[in-house]
């Protein structure tokens, strides 16, 4: 999409002492203040966050579902490498 708008000069100015196009100006601006969305479990400081139990769960419950090619389970593992 192609977008045609007049240019504060201030804008100008600041580009010419940067050293860059306006456009590459705008877009880092633009990238600024709003970013691409966060990869999935990311979080962002100051909003919400689990709680312990609610971690705690989610935790328990990848623990119980999810093993090493179905036949060993993370705890084994983590056991395995005790002994080692």
């Amino acid at each position: 999409m192609q977008l045609t708008l007049d240019i504060p000069e201030k804008i100008e100015r600041k580009a010419a002492e940067l050293g860059v196009e306006v456009s590459v100006l705008i877009e880092q601006a633009f990238d600024f203040i709003a970013p691409d969305p966060p990869p999935p479990g990311f979080t962002r400081l100051g909003l919400p966050r689990w709680t312990r139990e609610e971690a705690t769960a989610v935790i328990k419950e990848i623990q119980r579902t999810h093993t090493l090619g179905g036949e060993v389970t993370i705890k084994q593992l983590i056991e395995e490498g005790r002994r080692c």
